[in-house]
């Protein structure tokens, strides 16, 4: 059994940078890998996060082996690509996996300026037959400023893939984080109706029902007492109001069931799972390679496009790293989870928008995906995030505004490459100990970002129907068709600088949000990094949240002691 290709290992030490350590920032766009910073940084293992409570993506411990690693801070492991620059994103490198054959890990040892770097192609214990030959992925060296080495990768991701993103970002409604579970066919026709009747303020292309209309995630059959008129009479009433029809499942998922004696029991047969190393069901995933499993997901799926949905979020559809072994035991783990979405295409057919959800990197979707969730989840009642753990980022529960905003900045560029960035809902108001600076922040970076915009706010409620509210769902839907990206990428992972270039014929402008992603402390923003200079040297500023004429400003403006939006358990900023 093949266990790993190594790439490159370089002699401890033998990679390395000049000038200060401080001046260098390694990082990835996987920034849920939550490794990232300066040389000089020390950064808390992942086992000293998990000890905290903090999540981690921790790609050490999910591969056998490399507990020692795991156990030592100078260890920082990235997957899919790293990237090493110096303030301000102009001078350094970007690694990359860019083909589609199987995860790919950059393993790399900080002492300062010098660096052990272990690149590896991990192969999931798959069978190689006497005589036959077996091929790594792909690793790119681009030695580029990052934003122009992140379109190098990106291009060169689709083109090997074959990846074409032929529709649009989607503007709509969403029901999870208001109602949840707690979703009915008449809430659902309450919106439509609407949606309806404001299209003119909010032109939402979907409609989608999220969790809550199945009986089980095992047979996916929908609940009869809350869906009395059916789905198919549902999904009608959407496109008769102009827009699609959506629907969530995680056909991939088989929860366990409870028989009529109550006992708790698999839904499917044992061999319809994948397994692990050792050959034991690792999850309650199905095994994509598995021909009755793949019949059904496929019949799933099916089922609900005839009953005339044409959006589809397939959620938890990440095929887990523990999963090692397959009925067809020659594919990688990234082979399979490019299977699986192959499938889901099939399924679907080519005019179904697609959204995966759940997915550690848009390498292994395309060229099947429409749209990809590109951050946690927007759980904003407590803003950003509550009080941080010892890297100065959000511990315990980090279903906040953080991570999605990060994923927009450190990701930009392969919004409208590889597929539609979806950093997930947004919210018009209403969110309990969320300050109106932090929805602000985060509203505004979804606005800018350019992909998907998305709210679930019960708007045929009357604390919902206001001009203000309203007012938020416009600013999401914006007349121009520029994208986001950070002006100092590389460097500056949170995006302080984050917005694009607008150029007509009747008149040039810069589109940008600057803000203070640090804990607890106020701080002058600039905007140094913009690059202002191929629109002018002096400018009209407009303070959009404000609405507030600035006057004429320079590249050497200021804002001044702006406080940070993060939100701590007991300390509001």
């Amino acid at each position: 059994l093949l266990q790993k290709f190594t790439l490159l290992s370089t002699p401890g030490g033998d990679f390395s940078v000049q000038g200060n350590a401080a001046d260098w920032m390694l990082a990835s766009t996987d920034v849920e890998c939550r490794r990232w910073g300066t040389l000089d940084k020390i950064i808390p293992t992942s086992k000293a996060l998990r000890s905290e409570g903090a999540y981690s993506r921790s790609y050490f411990l999910r591969r056998s082996g490399e507990g020692m690693k795991a156990n030592d801070p100078a260890w920082r492991c990235y997957f899919g690509d790293a990237t090493l620059y110096r303030r301000p994103g102009i001078t350094g490198m970007s690694m990359a996996a860019v083909d589609t054959v199987a995860d790919v890990y950059f393993d790399i040892r900080v002492e300062q300026t010098r660096m052990k770097l272990e690149i590896t192609s991990n192969m999931s214990e798959i069978r190689v037959d006497p005589g036959e030959m077996r091929s790594s992925d792909e690793v790119l060296f681009i030695r580029k400023p990052w934003a122009s080495a992140q379109k190098i990768k990106n291009n060169w991701i689709a083109e090997v893939s074959g990846a074409t993103v032929t529709k649009k970002p989607v503007f709509g409604w969403c029901s999870w984080y208001r109602s949840a579970t707690d979703i009915t066919q008449q809430k659902m026709y309450d919106m439509t109706a609407y949606v309806k009747s404001h299209f003119n303020k909010v032109p939402f292309d979907v409609i989608q029902l999220d969790d809550g209309w199945e009986v089980s995630k095992s047979s996916w059959n929908e609940d009869k007492d809350k869906f009395k008129g059916g789905l198919s009479a549902l999904a009608d009433s959407i496109h008769q109001a102009g827009m699609m029809a959506g629907i969530w499942l995680s056909p991939l998922r088989a929860d366990l069931v409870k028989s009529e004696t109550g006992k708790t029991m698999r839904p499917h047969p044992v061999a319809w799972y994948v397994r692990d190393s050792s050959g034991n069901r690792s999850t309650f995933q199905l095994d994509p390679t598995n021909p009755a499993a793949r019949k059904f997901i496929y019949t799933t799926l099916k089922h609900y496009y005839e009953q005339g949905f044409r959006y589809f979020k397939l959620d938890f559809s990440s095929i887990a790293f523990d999963a090692k072994k397959f009925y067809k035991p020659k594919m990688t783990r990234f082979q399979t989870q490019l299977k699986l979405f192959r499938l889901f295409r099939k399924a679907i057919g080519p005019e179904s928008y697609l959204l995966a959800c759940g997915i550690s990197d848009q390498r292994s979707l395309v060229p099947f995906v429409d749209a990809d969730r590109i951050g946690t989840d927007t759980e904003g009642y407590w803003g950003f995030g509550k009080s941080p753990a010892s890297d100065n980022q959000p511990g315990g529960n980090i279903h906040g505004f953080w991570y999605p905003v990060l994923s927009i900045v450190n990701k930009s560029y392969e919004n409208g490459v590889l597929c539609n960035a979806d950093p997930d809902v947004t919210y018009t108001g209403n969110l309990g100990k969320c300050t109106p600076a932090q929805l602000q922040t985060f509203h505004g970076f979804v606005g800018l970002s350019g992909g998907a915009a998305m709210i679930s706010d019960h708007l045929y409620d009357k604390k919902f129907d206001n001009a203000d509210y309203l007012r938020m769902m416009e600013i999401l839907n914006p007349i121009g068709k520029e994208t986001g990206h950070p002006f100092a990428g590389g460097w500056d992972v949170y995006g302080k600088e984050f917005g694009y270039e607008v150029h007509r014929s009747y008149g040039n402008a810069v589109n940008i949000i600057i803000w203070n992603p640090e804990y607890n402390k106020n701080a002058n923003l600039s905007i140094q990094h913009v690059p202002a200079g191929k629109i002018g040297n002096k400018f009209h500023a407009w303070s959009f949240w404000d609405e507030k004429y600035l006057g004429v400003i320079d590249r050497n403006y200021v804002a001044k002691n702006i406080p940070c939006p993060f939100l701590g358990e007991d300390n509001f900023c």
